[in-house]
């Protein structure tokens, strides 16, 4: 006689991969096989087998089983696809199969990198590996730990920082998110001149008054278009 009781149930959905809950009443006979198993698989088509993805679970009548490119089968698991999944169990003799549903794979992860344009400017480029078109996917970035979020245009965007920052970037659909992030720290080249036997030269060393007493300045700022930028750093 075959299982009975098969379910399958969705746990959990990435990318590339999905988590399906497995479970069976009964193994049926023969239930005691050193080789009876519950299998979990994300399916090309409405019926159960070929083209697909699969992975086992042996002797047990429950488990949580993920399912990745690396599995049995040929289907190429992707991105922003819809799927079916479902389940199977074997007592060696006899087996039972169950298409569950569908669902929409995450969209691909974002690909992050970042240039250094010079006085704190950094340009970002996102870029994602292939992916379907089953849902839109909207691309946005943030740099205060997710607080607020900003729309990404055309994969690039470009930021002025003052100090290292971490940058998230997200990919959103209806079925879920695909993230991922990046520390930058800018690196300043700020110089100031001054006129030495009229000719131009570079400033590299400022002093200053404090208490009485001249000291070493590090930086020096000044007001550009209304707000306040640093336009000398001491090289040492």
């Amino acid at each position: 006689t075959p299982p009975t009781g098969l379910t399958a149930t969705m746990s959990e959905v990435g990318p590339d991969f999905a988590m399906i809950n497995v479970s069976i009443n009964s193994y049926g006979t023969p239930s005691g096989s050193a080789n009876r198993y519950i299998e979990a698989a994300i399916l090309g088509s409405s019926s159960y087998g070929s083209p697909y993805r699969y992975a086992t679970s042996t002797a047990t009548t429950s488990a949580k089983i993920a399912v990745t490119n690396n599995n049995g089968g040929s289907l190429v698991i992707a991105p922003n696809t819809t799927y079916y999944y479902g389940g199977y169990a074997s007592n060696t003799v006899r087996s039972a199969s169950t298409v569950a549903g569908q669902f929409t794979t995450l969209p691909a992860v974002p690909v992050i990198s970042a240039t250094d344009q010079g006085h704190g400017q950094i340009a970002f480029t996102v870029t994602h590996g292939t992916e379907g078109s089953a849902e839109t996917v909207t691309e946005e970035y943030s740099k205060d730990g997710g607080t607020t979020w900003v729309t990404i245009t055309d994969g690039a965007f470009t930021l002025t920082l003052s100090a290292q920052t971490t940058v998230d970037v997200r990919r959103t659909s209806a079925a879920g998110v695909s993230s991922a992030m990046i520390t930058v720290a800018p690196e300043f080249t700020t110089a100031a001149y001054v006129s030495i036997g009229n000719k131009t030269a570079t400033m590299t060393k400022a002093y200053g008054s404090v208490n009485g007493l001249s000291v070493r300045g590090k930086k020096i700022y000044a007001s550009v278009e209304g707000k306040t930028k640093l336009v000398y750093e001491d090289p040492a």
